[in-house]
């Protein structure tokens, strides 16, 4: 009887931790961040770009919102006057070119970051579906495109960043065993 209780206590404290993640496992990024200067042609100062990819969202029926590249901005202004970031510009690709939608920002005013400020964006881009003939968007290498104006707009800068999945490989030392009993993999079913 006391075994019984105790079997039953465990899994009582197991279930609570074997929810399902917020992200797809399995999809991280590098680098992260990726460090990009963004420099102007006339004029003194720069801007600096830190940027990460976070994950790939699950899709959230609740809130209505598709799957997800989540991606975190941070621009730092290193001028003596305004930069604005094109809101309008930023644009993802996969690693077989295929462009993603517009994303939904969060965490922003209006691109608009004053002299030795920064600003951070989170940015969520939704995944494409797969094309006519039933290819899926190749999520292992993205591309992000960004403009910044400086001097109130006149003169504007493109600059790229792209990452690369990381793929884990197994070897001969890994332990399996281990493996097939970890909690929250192999035993949930996250829909």
């Amino acid at each position: 009887m006391a075994l019984r209780l105790s079997v039953l206590g465990l899994l009582a404290l197991l279930f609570p931790v074997t929810g399902c993640s917020t992200y797809r496992s399995g999809f991280d990024f590098q680098p992260r961040p990726l460090e990009s200067a963004i420099l102007p042609r006339e004029g003194k100062g720069s801007a600096r770009a830190l940027v990460s990819v976070v994950g790939i969202r699950r899709r959230d029926k609740d809130a209505g919102r598709p799957e997800e590249v989540e991606v975190r901005l941070l621009l730092e202004n290193r001028t003596d006057a305004d930069i604005i970031l094109e809101l309008g510009s930023l644009l993802l690709v996969s690693g077989n070119l295929r462009p993603f939608d517009d994303p939904r920002i969060e965490g922003r005013g209006e691109g608009r970051i004053a002299p030795a400020a920064s600003e951070s964006y989170r940015l969520f881009f939704p995944v494409p579906p797969p094309d006519d003939e039933g290819r899926q968007p190749d999520l292992d290498g993205l591309n992000l495109r960004l403009t910044v104006g400086f001097r109130g707009g006149e003169e504007r800068v493109t600059v790229g960043a792209t990452f690369s999945r990381i793929v884990y490989r197994d070897d001969a030392s890994y332990d399996h065993w281990f493996d097939s009993w970890r909690v929250g993999t192999r035993w949930t079913y996250c829909y």
